[in-house]
């Protein structure tokens, strides 16, 4: 329980905002982009995301992760190292993760959430 209480509150810390996603003309490819804010005070090294994609009845249909901020090679130019405490990831103009297997029954309806942190190992989380 104690752990869990733990988590919980390390992802309360986290504040993703401003999203928008849209669905490229005439494909299946959907591009997500949005803010993340570090409201904890330690670095985040790695957060791993999940997108769901809901249908019309509000089921999600389809479900993709992405790391918007990883410390090893990963292969999408928006991805940084890390981010400080209290700083700001924003992601370049007009950038966007892209998914290219978002299938045709998604009705433009989503969630994103914290799947998963890992933190650098100073500093005191309050």
């Amino acid at each position: 329980k104690k752990v869990a209480e733990i988590w919980l509150k390390l992802f309360k810390k986290i504040e993703i905002y401003d999203t928008k996603i849209i669905r490229f003309e005439d494909t299946r490819t959907v591009g997500v982009r949005f803010k993340i804010k570090n409201k904890g005070s330690r670095n985040i090294i790695l957060m791993r995301l999940m997108i769901e994609y809901k249908n019309n009845k509000g089921n999600t249909i389809y479900e993709n992760v992405i790391y918007p901020i990883c410390s090893f090679d990963y292969y999408d130019y928006n991805v940084v190292e890390q981010l400080k405490e209290n700083y700001i990831y924003q992601m370049p103009e007009e950038a966007y993760f892209k998914d290219h297997k978002v299938p045709t029954e998604w009705n433009g309806d989503y969630k994103i959430s914290v799947e998963d942190i890992s933190l650098t190992n100073y500093g005191i989380e309050n």
